[in-house]
């Protein structure tokens, strides 16, 4: 199937949304502005053999270069005819380079193309030649990149403010003054987000952006677990029932973004690819340098967005896993922060210092045996208390048991209970 129709078909199977389609790149009008490049270069005798010779053969009599000024891109066909024609590959090549020298002045009053500069050399004769059609061809595509470039920016924006509003609902809506805080669920529906690395991987060897289709089947899957979780009826605050549909919104968006951003991406590699072949001006390699401006092509969409998210909203609901202690893996409650930096819970440590350990298990810094209650973090354990309130009570449930089967055993001894 050609690409063109392909590139439609995408568009349609994607659901691309209709008011966007009209900022596509437009790969067929695209196609036209090639074979109109192909038409004038034969018509000035400059045919897709002739050049491939002139910028690839042994003899590099040519460059084809693209000049951008304030985002007007400009390409020159660069020829250069050695006066020693020993220097000129074949005899077919050398007298058609001729031909031009000869009629540089015919050439410089052409309308369809010109010769824009002839300028004589110790060595050489260089003729520079500016066409019509090539212009016109990197101009619409240029015109359509730098739309497509607002397109992005606007969307940025219109999702910033999404993240944003969902942000503020979330903290309302787990407020500690609320009677039934949304917390617990919020915190349960962000850490299956994380774990689903929707569009990016975390893990150390294989980290990086999802492709679109890995990003689609993954947004799918964390949807299924959201609804067989029942989700929606497990909010308790309005609030959160709102900023609920607006999180499926979102993520929704920005993988339709991320979609037409990937297809529009491939659309112009693909044209970029077709204009070098049927012209063998090779510009797939310099025509995207010239776009450094340009986010829609330079710049992840995805990747920009997943950080607003993570910092703006995903923040707002700390994780437990980033909380608890490192010997025993629960709340590190009540927290000691050693003077190396590292938190463990006053159990963990109260045992490390009974076993004489002075080293860090972390980091291996003797930094144990001089804690005591100066080492308490009394602000950490407050902010533990208000976010892990369930996780907290459970802890000190747990510890005193421990404390008090402690003070049993000294008493009595390590004795089963026997019933007569």
């Amino acid at each position: 199937m050609k690409f063109a129709k392909l590139y439609d078909e995408m568009l349609k199977s994607e659901e691309i949304p209709e008011d966007w389609i009209g900022s596509r790149i437009q790969y067929k009008s695209l196609k036209k502005c090639i074979n109109r490049v192909v038409k004038e270069l034969e018509s000035a005798c400059l045919e897709k053999d002739l050049i491939e010779v002139l910028l690839e053969g042994d003899h590099r009599l040519a460059d084809y270069v693209l000049e951008s000024d304030s985002k007007i891109i400009t390409p020159k066909l660069i020829i250069k005819v050695p006066h020693n024609k020993q220097g000129l590959p074949k005899s077919e090549t050398s007298s058609r380079l001729w031909e031009f020298v000869n009629n540089r002045d015919y050439l410089k009053d052409d309308e369809l193309f010109k010769v824009v500069e002839v300028k004589e050399e110790d060595d050489a004769t260089c003729l520079v030649f500016h066409f019509h059609e090539d212009s016109s061809f990197f101009r619409e595509l240029s015109l359509e990149l730098e739309g497509l470039n607002n397109f992005k920016e606007a969307q940025k924006r219109y999702l910033v403010d999404q993240v944003d509003m969902i942000s503020k609902s979330v903290s309302e809506s787990t407020s500690f003054i609320k009677r039934r805080s949304d917390l617990y669920t919020w915190r349960e529906l962000f850490k299956l987000y994380i774990d689903s690395e929707i569009f990016f991987k975390s893990s150390t060897n294989t980290a990086g952006e999802r492709s679109v289709q890995q990003a689609k089947a993954n947004l799918a899957a964390f949807w299924k677990h959201v609804n067989d979780r029942k989700f929606h009826k497990a909010f308790h605050q309005k609030g959160s029932k709102s900023a609920f549909k607006s999180f499926i919104g979102l993520n929704e968006r920005l993988l339709k973004v991320s979609q037409f951003q990937y297809l529009n991406k491939m659309a112009m590699t693909k044209i970029l690819k077709k204009f070098d072949k049927q012209t063998s001006l090779h510009t797939k390699m310099i025509f995207p340098k010239l776009l450094a401006h340009n986010t829609f092509i330079e710049e992840s969409f995805a990747q920009q967005l997943c950080y607003k998210i993570s910092t703006n909203l995903l923040s707002i609901i700390p994780q437990l896993d980033d909380y608890t202690c490192p010997i025993c893996c629960s709340v590190a409650f009540k927290p000691i922060k050693l003077d190396c930096g590292h938190i463990f819970c006053v159990r963990c440590l109260v045992k490390l210092q009974r076993s004489g350990e002075d080293r860090c298990p972390l980091c291996r810094g003797e930094v144990v045996l001089n804690a005591d209650n100066s080492n308490l973090d009394l602000e950490h354990m407050q902010y533990l208390q208000k976010y892990f309130p369930k996780e907290v009570k459970i802890k000190q449930n747990e510890t005193e048991r421990e404390i008090a089967k402690e003070r049993f055993e000294a008493v009595y001894g390590e004795k089963n209970c026997i019933i007569m």
